[in-house]
């Protein structure tokens, strides 16, 4: 019984180095385990950070999209409001034009309707003034009164 005591003795020393080598071995599985969950891990986390950053760009591409789209809104809306504006004022215009032409083509006519009152009230008073003259002459039997032959014009001399 003796000799097996001495050979696992014997043979410990040798053992030794094999079990510090499993260890060893044990150690840097996990050691190696550990590196690929850390580089997994900051692998995920630069994914996640390139998709927080497309997303960011994506937001403010899409912030300034809008921008852009209200912008050309307001300055269409003001383009219109201008333009609703001159066609006002050109219609304003037109309009003071048309009534201005119209006014005075209105005084054209008052002023015409007078000169043919006018016109009409003088051939009134020459009318009457013949017939006056003539009716006068007929009733007196000579001339009108107060008017010697040689002056009145229509009837003549006698």
């Amino acid at each position: 019984g003796n000799s097996c005591r001495d050979h696992a003795v014997t043979d410990f020393p040798s053992l030794l180095p094999r079990i510090r080598m499993e260890q060893l071995m044990a150690i840097t599985q996990e050691e190696a385990e550990q590196l690929r969950k850390r580089e997994v891990a900051s692998a995920m986390q630069q994914m996640l950070a390139e998709t927080y950053k497309s997303k960011l760009v994506q937001v403010a591409f899409e912030s300034r999209r809008q921008n852009l789209v209200n912008q050309t809104c307001t300055s269409l809306a003001k383009m219109d409001e201008q333009l609703q504006q001159i066609l006002a004022w050109q219609q304003l215009d037109q309009n003071k034009a048309i009534s201005q032409i119209l006014q005075e083509s209105e005084m054209q006519k008052a002023a015409f309707e007078a000169l043919q009152v006018k016109r009409d009230l003088m051939h009134c008073q020459i009318r009457n003034q013949v017939s006056g003259n003539w009716d006068s002459a007929q009733t007196t039997g000579g001339f009108p009164s107060g008017q010697s032959a040689f002056v009145s014009p229509v009837l003549g001399t006698h």
